[in-house]
């Protein structure tokens, strides 16, 4: 089953499996969705990559509270992830003089000691006041055009490798990268040739200007000063494009490192973007941003302006074809 969506994460012990069942099995009564892992994660599945991604997706991470979650590092990574992230988190308490971490006992916690006084309608009440403040900000975000906000390698990378953006982009179309560094575009330069040849595609890129300074970058950053010349030397190996293609490859140089990188291509569902902050940072620290057309203040439009303008005033360093075409007709 799919974990997208907002859902309440239910954090909780493995020998509490029957309580957190009880939280879902009450909680779907009132058609607010839970997420448990037991009911989620299927065999095979990488369970910190799923569990990560749900606990993005959900609204609010309600936490089992006994003796046994309390002591369970799994359970301290997931209420705690969840603060990082800024989602809620609503502790349950299931059992008396239960001595909870101090950032737990700060948050406004429900009692569940006592079976027949447990608090379910303040439970269902705060879940549901929760959830509807975070659909609130979701439809905000899709409504100036942010469709996601990525952090983290694990889903900044899922699904938006090199190769799984290139596969998206459609024929006939152009596809912009901008960015400090453009290694691991370059280490794919056959499947990008491929895009020229067979598909069309008119793509271009753009480096930071290897013979310039380190320290007169915007943002310093040792990786893509390492890898400028890697990348350049796997970009001078593109081939010229066939006569029948009428795609196209171009590489600038840039004078300094731009704050953002930039990833505008077409896919199946349109105009996308993909607008990265922190290239310098390692992943963890990395924030990025996909973009769709929004109904108010495109921000794809700005992104894609901005960046497409860095290119305009500059001629390429490298341009396929090189030459002319030499009309048949």
């Amino acid at each position: 089953m799919s974990t997208s969506g907002t859902k309440a994460f239910i954090s909780y012990a493995r020998d509490d499996e029957d309580l957190a069942r009880s939280l879902r099995d009450r909680m779907s009564e009132v058609q607010i969705p839970c997420f448990i892992d037991t009911g989620y994660l299927s065999l095979g599945d990488e369970w910190r990559t799923k569990t990560i991604e749900a606990l993005h997706n959900a609204s609010v991470v309600i936490v089992v509270c006994t003796k046994r979650s309390m002591s369970s590092q799994e359970v301290t990574f997931e209420w705690a992830y969840a603060l990082a992230l800024g989602v809620p988190v609503l502790p349950v308490i299931y059992e008396r003089a239960l001595k909870l971490h101090g950032a737990l006992m700060g948050l406004d916690r429900l009692n569940f000691v006592d079976p027949a006084n447990r608090q379910w309608d303040r439970l269902l009440s705060r879940a549901n006041e929760v959830r509807n403040q975070h659909r609130l900000t979701l439809s905000r975000l899709r409504y100036l055009g942010i469709e996601g906000v990525l952090a983290g390698r694990a889903e900044i990378t899922m699904g938006r490798q090199v190769e799984d953006l290139l596969s998206r982009v459609i024929d006939e179309s152009d596809l912009l990268v901008v960015g400090r560094s453009l290694e691991g575009w370059a280490r794919h330069f056959q499947a990008i040739q491929d895009r020229i040849d067979h598909h069309h595609v008119r793509i271009r890129a753009a480096i930071v200007d290897p013979s310039a300074k380190s320290q007169d970058w915007m943002v310093p950053s040792d990786y893509a000063q390492l890898d400028l010349t890697a990348a350049l030397e796997k970009f001078s190996k593109l081939m010229e494009p066939p006569a029948s293609s009428r795609g196209s490859f171009q590489l600038f140089y840039l004078p300094s490192s731009p704050v953002f990188s930039f990833v505008h291509l077409y896919d199946s569902k349109g105009e996308y973007g993909l607008l990265e902050f922190g290239a310098s940072l390692t992943f963890d620290e990395r924030f990025a941003f996909e973009l769709r057309a929004g109904e108010y203040g495109n921000v794809l439009a700005a992104a894609f302006k901005v960046h497409d303008s860095m290119l305009n005033s500059r001629s390429p360093v490298i341009s396929l074809p090189r030459s002319p075409r030499v009309s048949n007709d």
